[in-house]
């Protein structure tokens, strides 16, 4: 025995809302991931401590970090936005993500979400020559300086 017209038009009415709802889900997916996959390097150099100034922080391309100073010494900030992963940017004495929106302090601490954490701590050394060594793949404590 075969499906009535209405039972036909029954099933095809679902098979039409999954399908539907499936295609709103892989949408919304896609939407919350961030569009480009970058490859970061660990370690990057940046130069002389001096070239470092109060309030003006320096962005290290290579390992998306930010340099900065202040009363108590250089210290970095990976530039990864705590939410999904954007690179933050500064404006305006403040890190923005561009993507979702979250803002961050200049000392990387949450302002706005949707950010869950506040943006990462990252060591920074001297190289034997004197000049900054920035390096993302070890995480330290927000209140990490060089004194320099």
């Amino acid at each position: 025995m075969g499906w009535t017209r209405r039972e036909a038009l029954k099933k095809l009415g679902w098979a039409g809302l999954l399908a539907g709802a499936g295609g709103f889900v892989a949408a919304a997916t896609r939407f919350a991931m961030p569009g480009v996959e970058l490859q970061d390097v660990a370690q990057a150099t940046c130069g002389r401590p001096g070239a470092i100034r109060a309030g003006q922080p320096l962005f290290l391309e290579a390992n998306r970090t930010w340099l900065m100073r202040d009363d108590a010494g250089v210290f970095a900030l990976s530039a990864v936005c705590t939410h999904l992963g954007c690179t933050v940017r500064w404006e305006a004495g403040a890190f923005v993500c561009p993507c979702h929106g979250s803002a961050y302090d200049g000392l990387g601490q949450v302002t706005q979400g949707p950010a869950p954490r506040p943006l990462q701590s990252v060591w920074v050394g001297l190289t034997a020559s004197g000049d900054l060594l920035v390096d993302r793949g070890r995480p330290v404590p927000g209140a990490f300086r060089l004194a320099v």
